[in-house]
């Protein structure tokens, strides 16, 4: 474009600004919509309507964005208070036991007034032997052949005190324990063996003798060690002995052996107060 041309470019321009000019100051003066700012809105309103769409999605963006932060938290919390719960339920559980436990010993004791309560600290065992470490030792008149029980029945007898306090206890599933036993309905007596970690057998029972599954195995007090009259367990099987001559009975202990938290101390030989129903 020649300067000619360029020249009346410019004197176009200007003419129209000043057109401009003049209709918007008379539409202001008129207070009718002004052509300049019509001209204005309509040149930026898509712009406009653009970053408004923007901002929306921005703020929308960021809403979400909060809410899934309050959520995550609010989750965190629940699994928090439920983790919470779950301990305490347990916990509680535990010291309800605990509590029944404390409660059957005391009562056991009372009924036993030369009784030491102890508390199994340990355990010593292996497939075939089987023990555990209690917290009373001579200096509080613990003596090896003493017998421990639990409020629910035999647990075994001491076979050695370690030290003033404290002193190992060989429970009735040992294999080297032998408790001389009897079964209550039929007098049926017998020797009860341990087998390590299967059940204890009521051994050397005639072919004919009259024990059947149910029947409730007490001490039998012959021996000296065990006095007489302590629940044992319950059968729950017979058969035939291995060596052919005679049978066996499979006896579950009423003591939780494998569960042992407290147990009580009875001089050995001494007698028995019964405690019926166990």
């Amino acid at each position: 474009m020649n300067s000619g041309g360029r020249r009346f470019v410019v004197v176009l321009l200007v003419a129209a600004c000043v057109a401009l000019t003049w209709a918007h100051d008379r539409a202001v003066a008129n207070g009718t919509p002004s052509p300049v700012a019509g001209i204005i809105l309509a040149i930026l309103s898509p712009g406009q309507k653009a970053v408004a769409a923007v901002a929306r999605t921005a703020r929308s963006v960021s809403d979400s964005f909060a809410n899934s932060r309050r959520l995550a938290a609010e989750n965190r919390r629940l699994r928090q208070s439920d983790a919470l719960a779950r301990s305490l339920a347990i916990q509680l559980r535990e010291l309800q036991g605990e509590n029944e436990r404390l409660k059957a010993l005391l009562g056991y004791r009372q009924e036993q007034p030369r009784a030491t309560a102890a508390r199994v600290v340990g355990e010593s065992g292996s497939p075939w032997s089987c023990a555990a470490i209690i917290d009373r030792g001579s200096r509080d008149g613990v003596h090896v052949r003493d017998v421990a029980v639990t409020a629910r029945g035999l647990v075994g007898q001491v076979s050695s005190v370690v030290s003033p306090r404290s002193a190992l206890v060989l429970l009735l599933t040992d294999s080297s324990s032998g408790v001389g036993a009897v079964v209550e309905r039929s007098h049926v007596v017998g020797i009860l063996k341990g087998r390590g970690r299967d059940l204890p057998v009521l051994a050397y029972l005639k072919e004919d003798a009259d024990v059947r599954k149910g029947d409730v195995v007490i001490t039998s007090g012959r021996g000296g060690v065990f006095p007489k009259g302590i629940p044992i367990g319950v059968v729950q099987r017979v058969e035939r002995d291995r060596a052919g001559s005679g049978k066996n009975a499979v006896v579950m202990p009423f003591a939780e052996l494998d569960q042992l938290d407290e147990v009580l101390v009875l001089p050995g030989g001494q007698q028995v107060a019964e405690r019926p129903g166990l």
